[in-house]
This record gives structure tokens, C-alpha cells and sequence, in this order.
């Protein structure tokens, strides 16, 4: 994205132009802008939402809302922030706004931009900014995207059978310091997957997460064999039961209890060599 950042800087508030006839003279001008021309870029954007193009159609106020942002690239104006606003607009029967316009970002900038916006007054989620991230060429997201493929998971928003929904579980794994990273990610993956085959419980972030948490605090001192052993005889829908058990009892997100509860099973009937359980109860003591 090198130069995106020299031409952010000279935006400038001065209104100039009327229509869409030509592309604007500089970057982050504010321009009168014809909005039945302007396009949205379904690769990168988020799934339309119907309701909340309602709620801004019934509550709208021009002081309220900021203007859209849309990019002329090769000459044809595309909405990169605001399609809502846009939407609410045309309903509205209103044919010109004033946008905040830009000149001949490429498609990847524009989704960058997506990414990191909060204009439209609500957050994107994790599946709309890593969608928009992958179509921008981030290197993070791009490794992430190829791991999970290794797996037979697609990482997107469109929610098939194969898809794998819980995007923000694997970026926080992925990023991670402690025993996460390319090798943390395919690690806690492979497990859990290979383990709990055709279990789509097993695929739930907190689930995941839980797998990365215990195999982060005893990825040294466990046999995987024996422990795979051990949980292929229950389910990964048991695990999270007996998760949510422990928080009643044990402080900590439900995936620190998926932990927990994989640290319990994998223990149980041992007489020696167990995992020690000051790892992962640090200060509540271990169940018996």
C-alpha cells in the first residue's frame, strides 16, 4: 500500500465538481456525486443487511451521518465505505450527496480501507474484515487462509459446510506469541480436526481456542498419541459441557475450560506422569 498514506495526507474539505462526468482531481475531495452511479464491490464488501438500511431510512439526519467514501477506479465510482448510507439514500429518493472521493486506489486498497472503516456506524465482523483483508493481499491473513485450505477449510463469510466460521478464533491463535503462529495454528488444527472427525463442534472457536490454551501450557510434557487415545472415545460437544460445568466453579473464558476439561480427560486413570495443574489453574487449584 506504499503512497496510500501520501495521498490520505492531502485530503482536503473543499467541495468542487457537481456530478460523476470525470474523475476528481485529487484524493479526498468532497464532490456532489450521483448515486444511482455508483457501484459496490461485492468481493470485499460485507452481505447487505436489509434492517439496517431500515433503521438509518427511519431515523436519517444528515448532521448524524458522514458522508460515503467512494474511489473513482478506472474512471467508475465504487462505494468502499458506506454502503448502508448509500442504500438508505436511494430509498430516501435523494439522487446527489456530497461523498468523499478518491482517485485510482486499486480494489486491495479500497478492501485495506473496508478493513480498518467504522464509518457506517458499525463494527465489520470477523468474517466481513477478513474477507476484506484477503481481497487487500495481507500477507497474515493470506497464511492463515492457506493453512486452513491444508485442512480442507475454506476461511470466508459464505458459511458452507466446509467453511470454517470461527475466523476470529484462528487469527487469534495464528497471532499469538506464545506457541501460535504457522506451526501453533496447524498444530491446534490437525488435532482437533483428526481427533474429533466429522464432530462440527470441534470446529467452534471456543473449542479451538481451548485446544491452542492446553496445548500452549503443555505442549512439552504430553504424549498427543495418547491423548488423541483419550478423547476419541467422547466428543468435543462433551468437552465444552463439561467446560461450561467449570465455570460455575473455575474463573476464565470458556475456552481457558475447554482447556481445562481436555487437561482432566487426559489425566484421568493415570497414576503417573500426569500433567501437573498449576498451568492452567494458576491460582484456583485443579478438579479432582
Amino acid at each position: 500500500m506504499k503512497g496510500l498514506g501520501m495521498k490520505l495526507r492531502e485530503m482536503t474539505s473543499t467541495p468542487k465538481g457537481t456530478d460523476n462526468g470525470a474523475n476528481p482531481e485529487a484524493v479526498g475531495q468532497f464532490r456532489r456525486l450521483l448515486l444511482a452511479s455508483i457501484r459496490i464491490d461485492p468481493e470485499y464488501q460485507r452481505t447487505h443487511r436489509e434492517h439496517k438500511t431500515k433503521k438509518l431510512v427511519g431515523g436519517w439526519d444528515w448532521l448524524k451521518y458522514e458522508p460515503i467514501r467512494v474511489n473513482f477506479r478506472s474512471g467508475v465510482p465504487y462505494c468502499f465505505a458506506g454502503q448502508h448510507r448509500l442504500e438508505a439514500m436511494l430509498q430516501l429518493g435523494f439522487t446527489h450527496a456530497v461523498c468523499q472521493t478518491y482517485t485510482d486506489l486499486t480494489k486491495a486498497q479500497e478492501a485495506m480501507l473496508f478493513a480498518s472503516s467504522n464509518n457506517d456506524r458499525s463494527r465489520n465482523t470477523a468474517a466481513e474484515n477478513f474477507t476484506a483483508l484477503l481481497v487487500g493481499g495481507d500477507e497474515t491473513a493470506l497464511d492463515i487462509a492457506q493453512i486452513c485450505r491444508e485442512f480442507g477449510l475454506i476461511v470466508d463469510r459464505s458459511g458452507g459446510t466446509d467453511h470454517l466460521r470461527a475466523i476470529d478464533a484462528v487469527v487469534r491463535i495464528y497471532n499469538d506469541r506464545t506457541r501460535g503462529g504457522p506451526d501453533g495454528l496447524r498444530l491446534t488444527l490437525g488435532f482437533a480436526l483428526s481427533t474429533f472427525q466429522g464432530d462440527k463442534e470441534a470446529s467452534y472457536g471456543a473449542f479451538l481456542q481451548g485446544v491452542h490454551i492446553f496445548f500452549r501450557a503443555h505442549h512439552d510434557d504430553v504424549d498427543q498419541g495418547e491423548l488423541a487415545k483419550k478423547l476419541s472415545v467422547t466428543s468435543a460437544a462433551r468437552l465444552l459441557a463439561v467446560a461450561k460445568d467449570f465455570q460455575k466453579t473455575w474463573n476464565g473464558a470458556l475456552s481457558t475450560n475447554v482447556a481445562r476439561a481436555i487437561w482432566r480427560e487426559y489425566n484421568r486413570g493415570k497414576r503417573t506422569h500426569k500433567l501437573p495443574s498449576d498451568k492452567l489453574f494458576p491460582h484456583e487449584g485443579a478438579p479432582a
